[in-house]
């Protein structure tokens, strides 16, 4: 979402409520298999906003379809909702398009899978927000040299967005041999040396290994609930300019 010009004092505030989010969701290197054997069937599920960023184009859209499939045959049904320059649509729904009000107030009341995948741009700053302060970033990228070098100035651009959730590479494979498999590696590896970021490589390119270690994520946060405030209104609050 792109909203209307604010002042600089409300820039400020929304700056240290950003800042405020001391908390690191799910940050950790995750295992390199899942840790779920078999489909599983939580209950209830978690309620969990996941920003996704896809810069590997057409592939990634096949991609994400595939693994929101995979997903809700683990019992994780998701609901998918594309930013649109100064709004939110809900993808597969006809109608007019949201405003971020709307999108909370439509989380607020619970009736949609509790599974939001939220597909950011690259271009706004708001999007950006959203993509440091989901419960998991999922960053789609290539393994071209061309891809990393994009990947890697994006992720140089995320840098210096305040927020506590760091992205998790998924690369959408489309050169195979050696330097396909170790390409996203070598993305990591920059970033852990030029941004300090200790990332994740998940998947190998198969939507149903992502979705294993996504579901097993889920289910950890669903241990770690916390009672009487939903952290994903919270976290909608702060990047949407809500009240903190």
């Amino acid at each position: 979402m792109i909203p209307a010009r604010r002042s600089p004092a409300g820039e400020e505030a929304k700056a240290r409520r950003l800042k405020d989010l001391s908390e690191v969701y799910f940050s950790a290197r995750a295992p390199d298999a899942p840790e779920t054997g078999g489909r599983v069937s939580p209950n209830p599920p978690p309620r969990a906003l996941i920003p996704v960023g896809n810069l590997a184009g057409p592939p990634g859209e096949d991609f994400l379809l595939a693994l929101r499939a995979a997903l809700e045959e683990r019992g994780f049904p998701s609901l998918r909702i594309d930013s649109v320059e100064v709004c939110y649509r809900v993808q597969g729904e006809e109608g007019g398009d949201l405003t971020g009000e709307d999108l909370l107030e439509r989380i607020r009341a619970g009736e949609d899978p509790p599974l939001l995948f939220l597909a950011a741009g690259e271009g706004s700053e708001e999007s950006r927000a959203l993509l440091r302060n989901g419960d998991t970033t999922l960053l789609l990228i290539g393994n071209e040299v061309a891809d990393l070098r994009r990947a890697y100035h994006f992720m140089r651009e995320l840098s210096r967005v305040e927020g506590g959730t760091l992205p998790t590479l998924v690369p959408i494979l489309r050169s195979a041999g050696p330097w396909g498999r170790i390409a996203p590696e070598r993305l990591g590896e920059a970033a852990a040396e030029f941004l300090g970021w200790r990332l994740s490589v998940w998947g190998g390119g198969d939507p149903e290994v992502v979705a294993g270690l996504l579901a097993a994520r889920l289910e950890r946060m669903r241990e770690r609930r916390e009672g009487g405030v939903d952290p994903l209104v919270r976290r909608l609050n702060v990047v949407l300019g809500g009240a903190p």
